[in-house]
């Protein structure tokens, strides 16, 4: 398990973890050390050299924060309109899962430490686009 203390946590993040992160700080980072061995198709925890674990710390921290808005967007799958009287519901076929933008806005970093030789993939299965790295 790699070492990552709720301050570097912050740090990495910008931002203040929220209570219910800082109450299950140890379970938030260890299924974000899992989430991110299955990314990568290797543990993390084996890659101890020095130049790495910052790194590593920062995936690690930054999977923390997806799972929060994993969490928060579950609450609103994606709705961007309703009407109460025709009881319309819309949803945004365009927006991406937190995993998804994780997955995009690292894409330099999990390429470095993935132990995949193919395309890194992350998200549904019947429309890839977005989500090859």
């Amino acid at each position: 398990m790699i070492s990552l203390t709720k301050a570097e946590c912050e740090a990495f993040i910008g931002r203040e973890l929220d209570e219910r992160e800082a109450q299950n700080f140890d379970l938030f980072r260890e299924i974000a050390e899992l989430r991110l061995n299955n990314l990568l198709s290797r543990e993390v925890a084996e890659m101890t050299a020095p130049e790495d674990l910052t790194l590593i710390k920062l995936l690690i921290a930054r999977m923390m924060a997806v799972l929060s808005d994993e969490q928060a967007e579950a609450q609103a799958r994606g709705i961007i309109a309703k009407a109460v009287e025709d009881f319309k519901i819309e949803y945004d076929k365009n927006a991406h899962t937190p995993l998804a933008e994780y997955v995009r806005q690292n894409e330099d970093l999990l390429k470095r430490f993935t132990a995949c030789t193919g395309e890194m993939r992350a998200g549904r299965t019947d429309d890839m686009t977005d989500y090859v790295l």
